[in-house]
């Protein structure tokens, strides 16, 4: 059985990769002609927002992303005893917040991956090895998926700006500023643990996340690029909620997410470039992809573990 979205068009693939090249290749151009220290950058905004002018900004926008579909492309490198990887290919992705996600990477019309999470449980379907394996964790256990794409659903929410701010905090956090990007900066609790998120200091909208770990460590950061309105039925584009599309997730050698010992600066890294995003789907698609009996019917996994524990980086 194959699984896909009528949203999926086959014809895309080579567009999305030369899109996402050019796009990186124009970040490197951007930050190689960047002046550092320049005065602009250092002058702190004369004014600085609430942490309710914050959260309400932020909020709205996620609230309307409850449900989201978009396609695009993911490259996955990671490091492992066998040596370093590399994947690469077509991905979709279904979102029904707070608890239901499905992210869907394929090559050449076979599934390499199948990310997901329902209420209680999280998935990794991985295929990129002889056997097809499945591994199935709680959201509360303190274990993480193996294999390419060691990243649990929660945190993949979190490092994608799409976790909630807490209003009504008593006392409120304080909100800080970073010369450097020239960003707002909060801490706030994530859905798979605490983050340090940056805000721009026009938009309001997340250009940074950073996962942290229980020492204060960063274990996992995320940078956001390239905010575009997601399509909404009978509502203009000026009015519909902004999202990434661009997306680059870093795993820090001694982040919990990374489920054996790594050599390198990071564990791993996850670039996703999205398009076509909408706020629309329909009730079949939902019943199809956040079902995980119903995805082990059709992609058949050689055999079914838990996730594996967690280990420390190599020193």
């Amino acid at each position: 059985m194959t699984l896909r979205c009528d949203h999926h068009n086959s014809d895309k693939p080579r567009w999305r990769l030369f899109r996402l090249f050019w796009a990186m290749a124009s970040l490197v151009v951007v930050a190689s002609c960047k002046s550092p220290g320049r005065p602009d950058e250092a002058a702190r905004p004369a004014q600085t927002p609430t942490f309710q002018e914050l959260a309400q900004a932020h909020n709205s926008r996620v609230k309307q992303l409850q449900k989201v579909y978009a396609d695009g492309v993911i490259e996955i490198r990671w490091t492992d005893q066998e040596g370093r990887h590399f994947e690469q290919g077509d991905m979709e992705m279904w979102l029904s917040l707070p608890w239901l996600t499905a992210l869907r990477v394929e090559k050449l019309g076979e599934v390499l991956l199948w990310l997901g999470s329902d209420q209680e449980r999280y998935w990794l379907f991985d295929m990129t090895g002889q056997e097809k394996v499945l591994y199935v964790g709680s959201h509360d256990d303190s274990l993480t998926v193996a294999g390419a794409l060691s990243i649990r659903p929660l945190a993949m929410l979190d490092l994608m700006g799409l976790s909630p701010l807490a209003e009504g905090a008593d006392p409120p956090p304080a909100v800080d500023y970073d010369p450097k990007d020239r960003t707002w900066v909060v801490p706030i609790a994530g859905r798979a643990g605490p983050l340090r998120m940056y805000f721009n200091v026009q938009s309001l909208l997340p250009v940074r996340v950073e996962a942290l770990a229980a020492d204060g460590a960063i274990s996992m950061s995320s940078t956001l690029q390239q905010y575009e309105s997601v399509s909404q039925k009978g509502v203009l584009s000026v009015a519909s909620p902004k999202m990434a599309e661009l997306i680059d997730i870093a795993l820090s050698p001694s982040s919990p997410e990374q489920g054996s010992k790594t050599a390198g600066p990071t564990a791993g890294l996850v670039k996703i470039a999205l398009e076509e995003a909408t706020t629309y789907l329909d009730a079949d698609t939902l019943a199809r992809v956040f079902d995980l009996e119903r995805l082990k019917s059709g992609l058949r996994p050689g055999r079914i573990e838990p996730p594996q524990p967690r280990a420390s980086a190599s020193p």
